[in-house]
């Protein structure tokens, strides 16, 4: 049996073949030793890792600060400082520049889903594919159009001077805010007007972000790139390396010889040799639920003698049972962003170089 130095020496290696003779070897120990064994050797795994929380997704659909600015200078201008808002006054902006309601959307703080649901109530059915258009300053100004546009000064409206969406009165303060319980729509068009006039304190700005969190509608509306950010990395290793691979595995789990889809098979369904899980995870919760999930896949592609693999980053995987539960199920051979490329380096890996050729 290996000393924890000589082990803590194999996970340390830069032969990923070292890091499974280490990790097989810990999961043979009695618990206590194996307990102490993992204390040396998590660590050294848990430095690989970096948080992926300062990466934010973008895409084309967002606006850029440039085209916002314009969108809001047009809004302050046609409103005379936001001093002109009665429903006629902001039909009037909308109908002038459609691009505007991105502004107007904002000060309610709403998003597209939530704008749709307040023009329901008064009674103008709109997607929030159409609302998007609206604010990139695409298509014509129909009839449709100027229709949809004076539901929105409506609602606009509505909403702002808390007709629509009013808060209970029945609901506690201490457990309930409205959404217009911010600095610069506290008093509705008032604070509306001192904001835009340069009254709003920067304490007052980094509570609101404290309240509703930085780029929080920008995570949201692009989360599932974010969760693309490792497989885009395996997949371009891949790629240079000419190795076939499956990215769309779902054959597999139809034939019931996998419980779930695995992010990548390779080389290819027909004939898998290797099953890889890309996960990243910035919380604890999050990493454990990916890692139950590599080890009912990779459980399965022993018993099929292909070889398990896992990519993991984000602070979540230095929760303890997450980490552990998918080093024992990949024999060790779990990889970060920083190491990605040792990929190529397993064996069965490596002997698939030119098959995408």
């Amino acid at each position: 049996m290996s000393t924890p130095d000589e082990l803590l020496a194999l996970a340390s290696s830069g032969n990923v073949l070292d890091w499974k003779t280490a990790i097989d070897e810990v999961f043979t120990l009695p618990p206590e030793e194996r307990e102490a064994a993992l204390r040396v050797i998590r660590p050294v795994y848990e430095s690989r890792l970096t948080p992926q929380f300062h990466a934010v997704p973008w895409g084309a659909s967002l606006h850029e600060r440039a085209a916002f600015r314009e969108a809001y200078e047009s809004a302050n201008k046609l409103t005379d400082g936001f001093t002109k808002t009665s429903e006629a006054d902001l039909l009037a902006a909308l109908e002038a520049d459609p691009r505007t309601l991105i502004v107007f959307r904002l000060i309610l703080g709403y998003t597209t889903a939530e704008l749709s649901s307040a023009l329901e109530l008064v009674e103008v059915s709109v997607s929030k594919t159409q609302i998007e258009a609206i604010e990139k300053g695409r298509g014509e100004m129909t009839e449709a159009r100027r229709a949809l546009l004076a539901g929105v000064a409506q609602a606009v409206t509505g909403v702002i001077e808390r007709d629509l969406f009013a808060l209970d009165e029945t609901l506690p303060e201490e457990d309930f805010r409205s959404r217009l319980d911010k600095v610069d729509t506290e008093e509705g068009w008032v604070s509306v007007q001192r904001a835009a006039s340069g009254g709003i304190d920067y304490g007052d700005l980094l509570y609101e972000r404290y309240v509703d969190g930085p780029w929080l509608a920008v995570r949201s509306a692009y989360s599932e790139k974010k969760g693309r950010l490792i497989e885009d990395a395996v997949a371009k290793i891949l790629t240079e390396a000419e190795i076939a691979f499956d990215q769309n595995p779902e054959e597999l789990v139809a034939k019931g010889l996998l419980p779930s889809k695995p992010d990548f098979v390779l080389p290819n369904v027909e004939e898998p040799q290797v099953t890889l899980e890309a996960k990243g995870a910035d919380d604890g919760g999050t990493a454990r639920d990916k890692a139950a999930r590599i080890a009912a896949v990779a459980a399965r592609a022993d018993e099929h003698g292909w070889t398990p693999l896992a990519v993991i980053d984000g602070n979540g995987w230095k929760r303890r049972d997450a980490l552990v539960q998918t080093l024992e199920a990949t024999h060790g051979l779990t990889f970060s962003l920083e190491n990605v490329k040792l990929i190529l380096d397993v064996p069965r890996v490596a002997g698939l170089r030119g098959t995408a050729a």
